[in-house]
């Protein structure tokens, strides 16, 4: 199994989670959000089975000098042989609603698509509320391999990822969301990933960071449920687009 997307460095006990994950042999991608948290995901990425991204969460791009986010694209051109993506990276209007904030976040994701095709690693999108901008943008920039975390979108945004060539992450949130068990019906299992997005996202409890990578199993119980196909079945096609996609 291989959780494409998690946050070790925001989990009570990292170390003791890593361990966990290396006992039931499961893969998982740490995933970087922001600039102060870099070393430590970096450091993380250095023990079996843990790979990582490096990238800026949009609301963290607000309370930044430019300076400051042109130091951090620099860190992680030093570092992009140790990570496996950028990301994740893209827009948020849940948190961010003042228009001039709002573009300096466009701004700074031109900059991160433009890093990903430089340095030939995967994107990971963040899109909250900011699915259509996302999609725009990444279109009019020629954003090569594009993973869309935590996908949330309609039916009309899937179709225009999935045509753009675009992969959907799909979350263990699911289990209890509908719209994102509607997008699992439509989604090609040769364009799904799945992650758990922990400690956020437990597919169990609300409002508690209290989720874990290995609850990827949840999540494929789910998918296969959905799909009418085996859970190995699920696994295996996902695991090999993971390995594809990010190089692993």
């Amino acid at each position: 199994m291989i959780d494409i997307h998690c946050h070790l460095e925001k989990m009570r006990d990292p170390l003791k989670i890593i361990k966990e994950i290396q006992n039931r042999n499961i893969n998982v991608i740490t995933s970087c959000a922001s600039i102060e948290d870099a070393d430590k995901t970096l450091e993380f990425a250095k023990n079996k089975n843990i790979f990582c991204s490096l990238g800026l969460h949009p609301t963290e791009v607000i309370k930044l000098s430019d300076k400051d986010i042109e130091n951090y694209i620099e860190l992680i051109k030093n570092n992009s042989k140790d990570i496996v993506a950028i990301g994740e990276v893209g827009l948020d209007y849940k948190w961010i609603s003042n228009e001039k904030d709002q573009t300096k976040t466009k701004e700074v994701f031109i900059k991160f698509i433009k890093l990903s095709k430089e340095l030939n690693l995967p994107i990971v999108i963040h899109s909250r509320n900011s699915m259509n901008d996302c999609l725009k943008i990444l279109d009019e920039n020629e954003a090569k391999k594009v993973v869309i975390h935590c996908f949330s979108g309609n039916a009309g945004q899937l179709k225009y990822a999935t045509e753009l060539g675009y992969f959907i992450s799909i979350n263990t949130i699911l289990t209890k969301n509908k719209n994102i068990k509607q997008a699992v019906k439509k989604v090609q299992m040769n364009k799904m990933l799945l992650e758990t997005d922990s400690p956020w996202m437990d597919p169990k409890s609300v409002g508690e960071l209290t989720n874990v990578p290995w609850n990827i199993e949840t999540l494929i119980s789910e998918i296969s449920k959905i799909k009418g196909i085996s859970k190995l079945e699920v696994e295996n096609i996902t695991d090999k687009n993971a390995v594809e996609f990010f190089g692993l």
